[in-house]
């Protein structure tokens, strides 16, 4: 599989979630849900996180915020913004204090990390902090763009899939942290029954659909992972793999 980590702690569990706004505070409405959802988007091309643990990154910069701000005509469709601002100023600010970390590719963050960096500072643009490259601009200068791109909230939605139905709908993808499981590694697009005894990390993706018998999970694994980097998550599987899952307003 293409960018997979053998044996690399990739995504970690957030903390303090119980302080987090919730479903009730993003007032979302009552309306009746379709019966399909689907947020793919052919000026989106899937990314391959290679062999780093910088998922987080790339779900809360890539599938969350860049998706939301080109959708409300904030940001042209073919602007990048940058995962590695995300991950990297997640592990400075918001993740270890036992050693450094920011400069382990190895090293992964939680979402909520991530969150917490676009909420406070904003998001880079991929042509401001390059995958392979770094900041040459004025720091004074870098900041206040990126400040431009901060989002208004994060609300954790919870363990219900109506709640992440009702999300997907209403306002967008949804990100969320996934059990990784034997199946998830290997499956060529459809995943029915989740094993807890193969489970070696988890790892953090984007749900960008739903359907009567499924959620449609983006990853950022390449398009050799899955079909062309989607999968399909049966609902039993998704109830029992997903640990958290979190949407964002710009």
């Amino acid at each position: 599989m293409a960018g997979q980590l053998a044996a690399v702690a990739d995504a970690r569990r957030s903390p303090d979630t119980e302080r987090d706004y919730g479903v009730a505070e993003a007032h979302l409405g009552d309306a009746t849900l379709p019966d399909e959802v689907d947020l793919r988007r052919p000026w989106h091309p899937i990314a391959d996180q290679g062999h780093t643990a910088s998922c987080v990154g790339w779900t809360v910069a890539d599938s969350l915020i860049r998706w939301q701000l080109v959708e409300a005509g904030r940001l042209e469709p073919d602007v990048r913004l940058s995962a590695r601002y995300i991950w990297m100023a997640a592990k400075e600010f918001f993740q270890r204090e036992e050693f450094p970390s920011t400069f382990l590719e190895t090293d992964g963050t939680s979402l909520k990390a991530g969150l917490q960096v676009a909420r406070k500072f904003g998001v880079a643009l991929e042509s401001e902090f390059p995958w392979d490259g770094f900041v040459t601009k004025d720091h004074d200068e870098f900041n206040r763009d990126v400040r431009l791109r901060r989002i208004l909230g994060y609300y954790n939605l919870g363990q219900d899939p109506h709640e992440w139905r009702k999300w997907l709908h209403q306002t967008g993808p949804v990100a969320v942290l996934i059990k990784e499981d034997r199946h998830l590694q290997t499956t060529t697009g459809e995943l029915d029954d989740f094993d807890e005894d193969s489970v070696t990390g988890s790892h953090a993706a984007a749900l960008y659909g739903y359907g009567p018998d499924h959620f449609l999970l983006r990853s950022t694994w390449g398009t050799d992972w899955a079909d062309q980097g989607y999968a399909w998550l049966s609902p039993r599987y998704a109830e029992q793999a997903i640990l958290e899952a979190y949407g964002v307003m710009v």
